[in-house]
């Protein structure tokens, strides 16, 4: 939910080079909760994680706004700010969940990817309430079969992708499943670049 929210607040590339500080955290937590051993490699790569975000947010007290305008300095946008504490809220998120598929090693795959499923629809069931302009909730008959074949297809992805990764954190430390999600990031940047 914060991730989606976030890209409301600020560009998709930012919103994403922040999302996918998830590895720092996942790497934080596997050493408190799993006991994995943390190597000069990952600390090289959770400095230079720490680095990225810092450029891509410049927080005002590290780089000072040359601008006179508010408009042209997102450092002074108070929406962008918000936008990041949704994005940094996403990252702890599913770094959380990356330790804790990790540390559920004796529950199937499958019944994770139930549950999940199950926690997905109801709160996409609640959030949609709130939103007025939301078909599904308010005029289901209106969706057209277009719509309803992309929405499938997104769920089957969505269901094969979590599957994966919880068969993932089963086979490999969460600290390699979240660096190799991370890479993500590069086509979200082609994605904007595209846009413009």
């Amino acid at each position: 939910m914060f991730q989606f929210a976030c890209v409301r607040y600020m560009p998709i590339g930012d919103a994403l080079t922040i999302v996918f500080t998830e590895p720092l955290w996942t790497l934080v937590l596997s050493k408190l909760i799993l006991k994995i051993r943390v190597g000069l490699w990952k600390i090289g790569f959770g400095i230079s994680l720490i680095l990225g975000m810092v450029l891509c947010i410049q927080p005002p007290f590290i780089f000072p706004s040359t601008t006179s305008t508010e408009d042209d300095s997102k450092n002074s946008n108070e929406d962008y700010y918000f936008g990041v504490g949704l994005a940094l809220s996403t990252a702890v998120a599913g770094s959380m969940a990356n330790v804790a598929i990790a540390k559920c090693e004796k529950v199937s795959s499958k019944v994770m990817v139930f549950y999940n499923g199950i926690g997905g629809v109801i709160l996409a069931l609640i959030c949609s309430y709130y939103d007025h302009e939301n078909s599904i909730v308010f005029s289901i008959t209106t969706i057209t079969l277009n719509t309803w074949l992309l929405l499938g297809l997104l769920g089957v992805s969505g269901i094969l992708g979590y599957f994966s990764m919880t068969r993932s954190l089963r086979l490999i430390p969460p600290t390699t499943v979240a660096v190799l999600r991370a890479l993500e990031i590069i086509l979200a940047y082609f994605a904007q670049v595209g846009k413009m």
